[in-house]
């Protein structure tokens, strides 16, 4: 693999990289089709690096690539945390795609291939701190090598190293206005028809801290912790299902999701490699689209949105990408106290996140809405929710948002219990989580909104 230089992120220009002549397409020829200028396709000598740099809520951000991984995407900082993990040319944050059910034995791959070779960076730029590469995909088995095959194969199917199929990317900060966010595209020049393609249009390998998974509903501002299978290929732990992920370290101080306008027609995945592999460890996400046929020269495209920072942060972005205003009130339990708050990170270590409580407005939708307040009873150490604004006798922390004061369509009870002999109050949607476990019933607080309506 190339050497890895700091970021240059005061670079503006097109730069040159190197190339390898020999694959299955001319690489002039595919130059020519898509518009890159030969000189582009000129050596530099060395592997280099290339940044952008953004700023979200008061901190730096630094997205690099290096010719040395394909031009993909070889570390991601963000308040000094590095969240990619870059072992092997298999990971990094990247894309790749395989055909005709042969999994790895028919497979480009940006980065490379797993002997280290890298994919051919045709040309790259981060003219207007927008990332852009083409990039001539390696097989990620190199000819006659083994893998983890399908379609009736044992060994890779390919007879070259690289595919002859030209990935295109461009990554910038900032999406509908989010500064914490990645706009994200890619385009794949198809060389070749085929029968079956999976595309794994971007995946993150993020460093194995990312212990925490959660999915996010665009629908109803949700976010739910994602609980991971026993085993999955005896390898990893891994989650297949259709909401955007969020995978973040403990206690979500720092997190990343993926989100996809056009939903993906596979999955969103999530995985996480099992502990017994000490330093091979790995956490990533991505988002699988499944298509049937594909034929050559045609484009297949998508954009994928990523939001970075806090918990919080990254479920604010959500919302604001997907157009959903509810603000999610999440709930956590520890020192016998429930603790609902809009702060992710802020119970810390001793309450263990227990779900999205309930949903409100940010403001009044009309004249039947009534505010909800944050309460605190320091003696019990009991968190509260109350409608009164002067928290009944005890200490007022906030507001949480509003609620409806009546029964009305797309809208949830919340009822208030509380146990006397912990000094603890709950506000659930679900009234037998209550008096299955002991409380007594206080009387409903309000109406909380189900769906974005």
């Amino acid at each position: 693999m190339g050497s890895k230089k700091q970021p240059q992120v005061s670079r503006r220009q097109t730069v040159k990289c190197s190339y390898v002549p020999r694959i299955r397409h001319p690489i002039h020829s595919i130059a020519l089709v898509l518009g890159i200028s030969a000189s582009l396709l000129a050596t530099t000598g060395e592997a280099t690096d290339l940044s952008i740099a953004g700023t979200a809520n008061g901190s730096s951000a630094v997205l690099t690539v290096s010719d040395g991984y394909g031009g993909a995407i070889r570390s991601f900082t963000y308040r000094g945390k590095e969240y990619i993990n870059v072992k092997d040319l298999g990971r990094e944050m990247q894309s790749s795609v395989a055909f005709d059910y042969y999994k790895e034995c028919y497979n480009p791959n940006e980065a490379g291939n797993n002997l280290h070779t890298p994919s051919q960076l045709l040309s790259w730029s981060n003219a207007g701190n927008v990332l852009s590469t083409f990039t001539n995909m390696a097989f990620w088995l190199a000819p006659g090598q083994q893998g983890v095959c399908g379609g009736g194969a044992s060994s890779a199917v390919n007879t070259t190293v690289h595919s002859g199929l030209v990935f295109e990317k461009s990554v910038q900060f900032g999406a509908n206005g989010v500064p914490n966010v990645l706009d994200y595209r890619v385009r794949y020049h198809l060389n070749e028809s085929h029968g079956y393609a999976v595309f794994e249009t971007l995946t993150a390998y993020l460093q194995p801290e990312f212990v925490d998974f959660f999915t996010f509903d665009p629908r109803t501002s949700t976010l739910s912790r994602l609980d991971m299978p026993t085993t999955c290929y005896d390898i990893v732990k891994c989650q297949y299902q259709g909401l955007p992920v969020i995978a973040a370290t403990f206690p979500g101080h720092h997190a990343i999701g993926i989100y996809a306008p056009v939903p993906p027609t596979g999955s969103y995945g999530a995985y996480k490699r099992s502990q017994l592999h000490g330093a091979d460890n790995f956490t990533k996400w991505n988002a699988v689209y499944v298509e049937s046929p594909t034929t050559a020269g045609t484009v297949y495209e998508r954009q994928l949105k990523v939001p970075f920072g806090t918990v919080e942060e990254v479920t604010n972005a959500m919302r604001a990408i997907t157009g959903v205003p509810l603000i999610p009130v999440f709930r956590f339990y520890g020192l016998n106290d429930h603790f609902l708050t809009l702060t992710f990170s802020e119970p810390g270590s001793s309450y263990a996140f227990e779900s999205t409580a309930f949903r409100v407005h940010a403001s009044p939708q009309d004249s039947g809405m009534m505010a909800l307040y944050r309460c605190y009873n320091a003696a019990a150490v009991d968190h509260f929710v109350s409608a009164d604004p002067n928290c009944e006798g005890r200490l007022f922390e906030g507001t949480y948002g509003y609620v409806s004061s009546y029964a009305r369509p797309g809208y949830e009870p919340l009822y208030r219990f509380y146990k006397n002999s912990i000094s603890n109050h709950l506000t659930t949607t679900n009234y037998a989580e209550g008096i299955n476990n002991g409380y007594a019933y206080e009387g409903v607080q309000g109406y909380a909104p189900m769906a974005n309506y």
